[in-house]
């Protein structure tokens, strides 16, 4: 995440999801950081989104703090019972910090 947001739809990336118990789980990390960045990266806010005719429906966001010593940060967020259809992710950060961060993980229905 070289930019402070980014949106699973914009970029193609859905997920055909079945009906059930649905989360998100998984783990971040800086990777690098831009001349002048802060002393300590901002929370990225890593959210769900069900992509449906009209407005989209946003179902929730987990809020995590990258490490500031590289190493991975997990975090994990449950949306409660959805329906079947496709979902995607979001994440963002409310500046630019100059921490670029990457992460991993995994959405599911049980």
């Amino acid at each position: 995440m070289n930019l402070r947001y980014v949106n699973g739809k914009d970029n193609g990336i859905t997920y055909n999801m079945t009906t059930g118990t649905m989360s998100n789980s998984g783990q971040l990390r800086p990777t690098s950081l831009d001349p002048g960045h802060l002393d300590s990266p901002y929370t990225v806010y890593i959210g769900v989104w069900k992509d449906v005719f009209g407005p989209d429906i946003e179902l929730g966001y987990a809020a995590v703090v990258p490490n500031t010593d590289g190493t991975w940060k997990p975090f994990s967020k449950g949306y409660g019972c959805q329906t079947n259809g496709n979902y995607y992710i979001v994440a963002y950060k409310v500046e630019d910090d100059g921490w670029n961060v990457e992460a991993e993980g995994t959405l599911s229905t049980n």
